[in-house]
């Protein structure tokens, strides 16, 4: 049996990059083309649910423990 890969998080890490890249660039692309919708969103009048979730920390769902009769198997 083949030994599994030990660079695969580092594949991972770097698709992650170039894919990032690629967005940037499409998005300078898009700012271009519509260089009149750059300035159209103010900090001040984003949504407060936007705000609040931006601004929190990142909660972890809890696992509920396992029921007695599953417990058994």
């Amino acid at each position: 049996m083949p030994k599994p890969s030990t660079h695969h998080p580092e594949y991972v890490r770097r698709g992650a990059e170039v894919r990032f890249r690629e967005l940037l660039h499409e998005l300078g692309k898009l700012t271009a083309a519509f260089p009149h919708l750059q300035d159209t969103i103010d900090e001040d009048e984003l949504p407060i649910r936007f705000v609040l979730a931006h601004g929190a920390p990142k909660t972890t769902r809890r696992r509920r423990p396992a029921a007695a009769g599953r417990k058994k198997r």
